[in-house]
């Protein structure tokens, strides 16, 4: 019976981190082994691993989709896969770590080679979209949750067979942070895209352009007329002289 470890994570750290987690448990049960995944998904890290559980291993797979650091790992043989992979063909990654390489050699070599490779256009533009998404995600969930209860909760039906909060009620105060969450979504989703493509200075030009897309009518297509100083027309003064 062979042991191994893994680590599941996406950039968004939802579906498919859990989802290649129970892929590769099942794989490894299913052959009569033994299985630990350690998930980073969207409320952190899970199942992580403690130094007794990789000092076991029999092999680690990392199938991630985003950076995941391996020094804990040294001296292991170590397979670096993406997360789409772990989904879709985890007995697969089962028979390739055995003949993965050792950690401290091949695989820091590999890693750096990887890392001054051209990067593919269309997976870079897939984890600027999942980057912004993963952070967007907790603002859509609270402000849905929130207008949800205050209309649930404290709405009124009205005669035209609708749903209505009071407006000098509690329920009114919930409705509007629940509206407020929302209308942050697109300026978070717009500079944490510009945020993985150009790192910090990104995340302000993002935000600021995604507030501007969002809340357009707030910035007029034309500039007001610059106020002029303006003051009673003067006549000279005249004296008659008889």
């Amino acid at each position: 019976m062979a042991r191994y470890v893994a680590i599941a994570a996406c950039p968004t750290g939802i579906a498919h981190t859990y989802m290649a987690a129970e892929k590769l448990e099942a794989a490894a049960v299913a052959r009569g082994d033994e299985m630990k995944v350690e998930t980073q998904g969207s409320i952190g890290t899970e199942n992580e691993l403690t130094a007794e559980d990789i000092a076991a291993a029999d092999g680690v797979i990392i199938a991630a989709d985003k950076e995941v650091s391996t020094e804990r790992f040294a001296g292991k043989r170590v397979l670096i896969t993406g997360v789409k992979e772990g989904v879709e063909k985890p007995e697969d990654l089962l028979d390739r770590v055995a003949t993965a390489p050792v950690l401290g050699g091949d695989v820091a070599v590999q890693k750096k080679a990887d890392t001054a490779a051209p990067q593919n256009i269309g997976g870079a533009i897939y984890k600027a979209l999942m980057n912004g998404v993963s952070h967007m995600i907790p603002f859509v969930v609270c402000g849905g949750i929130m207008i949800a209860l205050a209309l649930g909760i404290g709405g009124v039906p009205t005669a035209g067979g609708g749903v209505e909060v009071p407006a000098d009620s509690f329920w009114q105060n919930i409705l509007q942070i629940g509206t407020l969450s929302f209308s942050l979504m697109i300026p978070v989703l717009s500079g944490f895209i510009a945020q993985a493509i150009a790192d910090r200075p990104g995340l302000v030009v993002g935000m600021v352009a995604g507030f501007i897309a969002n809340h357009g009518d707030a910035f007029p297509s034309s500039p007001s007329p610059a106020r002029t100083a303006s003051r009673p027309a003067s006549t000279p003064a005249s004296s008659a002289r008889s």
